[in-house]
């Protein structure tokens, strides 16, 4: 499939959905960890889904750094923004 003629004077306002395009670092560490670790982390406890669990949990760690949350263990991950909207509502209500 080829991309369109004077795609990259596009502005993409879908970027909730699937942040195109990623900044080159981002696409390349992506690729690097699908590559070493393309494992479901917390599923099994072989080894290197114990090593993908604990990159969750340092990722969880370092996000409740930067901001200020007392407990990382507090700290949601969501697959989108409507599965956190949602789970945020319904946690209110």
């Amino acid at each position: 499939m080829e991309i369109p003629e004077g795609i990259e004077d596009v502005i993409y306002l879908d970027n909730a959905a699937t942040v195109y395009p990623k900044p080159p670092e981002v696409l390349e560490r992506m690729l690097d960890m699908y590559k070493k670790y393309g494992v479901n982390p917390g599923r099994s406890g072989y080894d290197l889904s114990l090593v993908g669990g604990n990159l969750v949990e340092s990722a969880r760690r370092k996000l409740a750094d930067f901001f200020g949350a007392k407990n990382p263990e507090r700290l949601c991950f969501a697959y989108n923004a409507s599965e956190a909207l949602n789970s945020l509502i319904q946690g209110m209500v």
